[in-house]
């Protein structure tokens, strides 16, 4: 039996509409620095957080491959707290990874993405089973609500929900499915903190990074 999609993101006008790079583009954690360089002034959580986290601040910039400690409220009673890193952004289509599934004339006009992330539990909490609140961003200032797939797991990219069972220590690679809309350029991947504040957002390539992809091309094309 085929999965059916339709459009099931939301999204909103973001107050953050930075210049677009377009998809594609990706990094792994070597290729960046740790984490982000700390604020000169360090701002008061906008969370209560376990003792001896340290939140990044909001309107930190990343690089993909990048480290934040970010956290949120699923629930009333449950506040999540992960260390996430935003691996990389892939352009794709219906027909190359939505094979045997029914995709409606409305979303068919829309552009698919795939963000790859990896998240690790800093805190003495089972978070097992919280979907991870990561959006998207378009060159407009648009954000863009992930896919979730309940009914059936999406193989190429199976979403951005814990495992059942995530304790302190335990890491996961997620993916997200984003759809955005015609005409609109991928400008980067954002996490919103509660209360308004400005969001934690990972875009483009560190330099060193991209330098090293221009070394590689450039050796490649030496050899041929």
């Amino acid at each position: 039996m085929a999965g059916a999609l339709a459009i099931g993101a939301c999204s909103s006008d973001g107050d953050d509409g930075a210049g677009g790079g377009d998809g594609g583009s990706s990094a792994s954690s070597s290729g960046a620095s740790d984490s982000a360089s700390p604020s000169e002034t360090a701002l008061e959580p906008y969370v209560t957080v376990p003792a001896g986290v340290t939140l990044t601040d909001p309107g930190t910039r990343l690089y993909l491959g990048q480290r934040a400690t970010v956290a949120w409220q699923p629930t009333k009673k449950v506040t999540a707290v992960l260390d996430l890193r935003v691996r990389s952004v892939e352009r794709t289509t219906f027909a190359k990874s939505f094979e045997g599934w029914k995709i409606d004339k409305a979303t068919s006009r829309l552009k698919p993405f795939f963000v790859r992330a990896r998240a690790v539990n800093p805190v003495k909490r089972n978070l097992g089973g919280i979907d991870v609140l990561l959006w998207a961003r378009d060159d407009e200032g648009t954000l863009v609500d992930a896919q979730r797939f309940r009914e059936q797991v999406f193989k190429p990219c199976p979403g951005g929900t814990l495992p059942k069972t995530f304790r302190k220590g335990a890491s996961a690679n997620l993916c997200f499915v984003y759809l955005l809309s015609p005409g609109r350029r991928f400008d980067a991947v954002v996490f919103p903190p509660p209360n308004d504040r400005d969001p934690v957002v990972w875009k483009g390539q560190s330099p060193a990074k991209k330098a090293e992809a221009n070394q590689k091309k450039n050796q490649k094309n030496k050899n041929q």
